[in-house]
């Protein structure tokens, strides 16, 4: 279960609803929101040990992906699209996945772990 959601580097505006939001949904946040780099993110990450971190979304997000699960190997990767109600979501050993609009059901989604497939990998939730 996550718990522990970092908020990375994203507008102001959107970091704040999404911070408010998680907090209404007993979330633990943790703002890196003023990290101007992915790797003041990655030591916001190995600082803070979260389950989760949103981030910026981006046009290549395998890079960032790569980087922060580098630093911390389970952790769980959500972008976020700063001028539209989108999320897409990295599963650990999956294919990703968008979910819309950003709202605290489908923050809770993009958060949790999805139940293992019947042959034992993570189930492709889209």
């Amino acid at each position: 279960m996550t718990n522990r959601v970092l908020i990375g580097d994203l507008d102001p505006l959107v970091a704040r609803g999404l911070i408010a939001t998680l907090i209404e949904e007993h979330f633990d946040v943790l703002d890196a929101s003023t990290t101007d780099h992915l790797d003041d993110l990655a030591d916001a990450v190995v600082r803070h040990h979260p389950d989760a971190v949103i981030v910026r979304m981006v046009p290549e997000p395998e890079a960032t992906v790569r980087a922060l699960r580098a630093r911390l190997p389970g952790l769980r990767v959500v972008e976020c699209d700063d001028d539209r109600p989108l999320l897409r979501v990295h599963p650990i050993g999956g294919v990703p996945y968008t979910l819309e609009p950003v709202i605290a059901s489908t923050l809770r989604r993009a958060l949790s772990t999805p139940a293992p497939a019947p042959d034992g990998r993570p189930a492709d939730v889209r």
